[in-house]
């Protein structure tokens, strides 16, 4: 036993692909790895005291045992070391954002301009994909329109490609409106005692995003009733990628057209669950999704109080934040663009000692909008 408390616990998510609250079979490779403190599962209980009578009409109200679960999970985001192949965490990211596709790698052909990638083979990219284009410097840019093999891109490249050039293959996430997937999770508390929780949905999910600094993104999920085994670990030994979790390199704002640096950027998805009781029988039938807010703020880094003012009137701003190392290399960059923010009305903070302002936001997404919500690993 002694040996035993002195295991870390294990977590392995997997999407459900046969129906909510269906149990798929885990391996070793849906183990992720999670933050020292970044596990919190509680189960939610409803005791309901009654009293008896006899020879009468019975109003006792349902009696229910085990309500529905739900926690966080803390990660450290990393990518996959390779271009186009989803992430550690790729189940808690695609039930937060909504749909995923993959792009693959491809090389331009003559005759690109600086917002025109004419590729070699357009296969797998959709609008709203970020592409990473082998310049003698790597530049990020996204996908806007596609015509045949033809990348319109934007921001414009500071470079104009020759032909030849490497295109990035990427697993891109979206937004998307349609019901969002559900996910397994298998937790052994302490690698002893293995608990299944069904029918999960992410809550929300957040990050808060400053330069230089490791990025930790945190799920928050609600999900059915859970069951219990007193049983070890048994998967093996799950493969990770070596790699070093990333930093925020280069976050801004695009304010009335003009691109603005910020050295911190704090953005968090909310998705609104409904949880849909069974009646005839205990707990959470199904967790419905019901609507989405993307809210957060962002921090200027210089004293310039027309950049507030500007972006309290701008109807069009939009952020751009790149996530990666120093060197940029392929399969280890994050890049995320969110249109149309809006300003809240909240106080402003103001950092000790340092010129700047903390500004929040939310965003109004339309129809359309949400194609180029995105989050590409690159």
């Amino acid at each position: 036993m002694a040996e035993a408390l002195v295991k870390k616990s294990t977590i392995a998510v997997k999407k459900e692909t046969g129906g909510y609250g269906v149990d798929p079979v885990v391996t070793s490779a849906d183990c992720i790895r999670v933050k020292t403190d970044g596990i919190n599962i509680n189960d939610n209980y409803d005791l309901i005291e009654i009293d008896e009578i006899r020879n009468t009409f019975s109003e006792h109200p349902p009696l229910r045992g085990l309500e529905n679960t739900g926690g966080d999970l803390g990660t450290n985001l990393r990518g996959a070391n390779t271009a186009g192949v989803a992430p550690e965490a790729d189940v808690l990211w695609e039930c937060a954002i909504g749909v995923k596709n993959l792009s693959t790698a491809t090389t331009t052909d003559s005759g690109c301009g600086s917002t025109s990638l004419i590729v070699i083979s357009a296969a797998g990219f959709a609008v709203g994909d970020a592409v990473r284009v082998a310049n003698p410097t790597p530049e990020i840019v996204w996908v806007t329109e596609i015509n045949s093999n033809t990348l319109t891109v934007s921001p414009a490249l500071a470079v104009t490609p020759g032909a030849g050039v490497a295109v990035g293959a990427g697993a891109h996430y979206k937004m998307s409106n349609a019901e969002l997937a559900s996910f397994w999770l298998t937790f052994w508390r302490g690698d002893i005692t293995r608990e299944d929780y069904a029918g999960n949905k992410i809550e929300s999910m957040e990050m808060d995003i400053n330069t230089g600094s490791p990025v930790s993104p945190k799920f928050t999920f609600k999900g059915k009733t859970a069951t219990y085994t007193a049983t070890g670990y048994t998967l093996g030994t799950a493969t990770y990628v070596d790699t070093d979790p990333l930093v925020g390199l280069n976050q801004s704002v695009k304010i009335a057209g003009i691109s603005v640096a910020c050295d911190r950027f704090m953005v968090r998805i909310a998705n609104e669950l409904y949880p849909r009781k069974d009646i005839t029988s205990t707990g959470i039938a199904k967790q419905i999704f019901t609507g989405r807010r993307v809210e957060g703020s962002f921090s200027v880094l210089y004293e310039d109080k027309t950049i507030y003012d500007t972006f309290k009137a701008d109807t069009e701003a939009e952020a751009i934040i790149i996530l990666s190392r120093a060197s940029m290399a392929a399969g280890q960059i994050v890049a995320i663009r969110i249109p149309k923010l809006r300003y809240v009305n909240v106080p402003v903070g103001v950092d000790s000692k340092i010129f700047k302002y903390d500004v929040s936001f939310r965003c109004d997404m339309t129809a359309g909008d949400d194609e180029v919500t995105s989050f590409s690993w690159l």
